[in-house]
């Protein structure tokens, strides 16, 4: 077989490739770029979100007692809302506890 051939199959197979992923029976080629789909808040943070609305800023025991929930689950609620975006972190009570309020977004 001589290099153009050789070209020819490999340029057939890639096509092949190409199809079968916009088929989605496969997954993608190393080469095609995938934007990663954003995830969405539970609705125990959405909860989380409309507590801290309806209350101000509230530091993690308080927040326990109005979602009636173990306190290590708010803690982790907490951390999800902070890395979504939706939570800030106010360092003003002690060295040891913090607040927490909804972000403000801007439209």
């Amino acid at each position: 077989m001589d290099r153009a051939k050789e070209a020819a199959i490999g340029r057939a197979m890639l096509n092949f490739e190409k199809l079968q992923w916009t088929l989605k029976k496969r997954g993608p080629l190393p080469t095609q770029p995938v934007e990663p789909e954003p995830v969405k808040p539970c609705a125990d943070v959405k909860r989380l979100v409309s507590i801290l609305e309806r209350r101000g800023p509230l530091d993690v025991a308080a927040i326990t007692l109005h979602m009636r929930q173990p306190a290590l689950s708010v803690r982790g609620l907490v951390q999800k809302g902070v890395r979504f975006g939706l939570l800030n972190k106010l360092k003003v009570k002690s060295y040891r506890t913090c607040l927490y309020e909804v972000k403000r977004h801007e439209r």
